[in-house]
């Protein structure tokens, strides 16, 4: 059956701040197993498009005082923790899963703008895949290898695009 991944905190003590823990529960028996548990916050999970590895962001299993982290992928049966290559800011803000099972897409402000990269699975560098001449905001997914987004200049309004996920070849909607 389906399984999902989810981000959850150990505990609802306030002391418990912000430590995040990832476990997966397949979905048609609800028993919860965890898959990654360490000291500092681990978020935003999603599986690759394979399914084989669950890509999230981390600070690496300290507590980063000023929230920086970064992605890393853990194979979806657990194991070693393998740290992929770090953004440009080490501030991604949301984690999409393409059509590509050698990559994942992410959002990251990029000085005062935002910008949408490909992130190879191989540890190589990330790619970045829009121009670095607008503010962002993307979808929290794409459907059928397409991805929704709001792209603002300051000479215009900001406005609604669909595109295919890894090649931005944008087509405005609003």
């Amino acid at each position: 059956g389906e399984e999902i991944v989810f981000a959850h905190k150990p505990s609802p003590l306030l002391d418990d701040g912000d430590l995040t823990d990832i476990s997966t529960v397949p979905a048609d028996s609800g028993a919860i197993t965890s898959l990654v548990s360490q000291p500092g916050s681990d978020n935003s999970p999603i599986f690759t498009a394979d399914g084989k590895h669950v890509v999230f962001l981390s600070e690496g299993g300290q507590p980063e005082p000023i929230g920086l982290s970064d992605a890393y992928m853990i194979s979806s049966s657990g194991g070693k923790i393998t740290p992929l290559a770090k953004s440009f800011d080490r501030n991604i803000g949301s984690l999409l899963k393409g059509d590509n099972k050698n990559s994942v897409y992410f959002s990251e402000g990029r000085r005062t703008l935002s910008a949408f990269y490909e992130l190879p699975l191989n540890g190589d560098a990330p790619k970045r895949i829009t121009p670095n001449d607008a503010l962002y905001s993307f979808a929290q997914g794409p459907t059928n290898g397409k991805i929704a987004f709001t792209k603002q200049r300051s000479n215009s309004f900001e406005e609604v695009y669909v595109s295919p996920i890894g090649k931005m070849n944008a087509k405005k909607i609003s």
